[in-house]
């Protein structure tokens, strides 16, 4: 794996941690979400950002396993607020 790779999974692995998810748990957890990203890209999948925001609550839960408050959401939001509704996502 290159290093890269390997430091986005590390990162991914604490955010879980922090969210109080066994170590174990979090490393899986990292590898779903990193792997599926790469995924996208791979496949070339597109869609615009507003789609994509519209369906977070969800994607937080099913990455989570928990129900996300609203400054969950706020934080996401904030982070993507510069893009454009209109530009693909992958």
């Amino acid at each position: 794996m290159a290093a890269a790779d390997r430091h986005r999974q590390d990162a991914l692995t604490e955010m879980f941690a922090g969210q109080g998810f066994e170590r174990a748990e979090a490393i899986v957890r990292a590898r779903l979400v990193y792997r599926s990203q790469v995924g996208r890209y791979a496949v070339g999948t597109e869609e615009p950002i507003s789609t994509r925001l519209g369906h977070l609550p969800h994607y937080l839960r099913a990455r989570t396993g928990t129900t996300p408050t609203r400054a969950n959401i706020a934080a996401f939001e904030a982070v993507l607020a510069d893009i454009p509704p209109s530009t693909p996502v992958s």
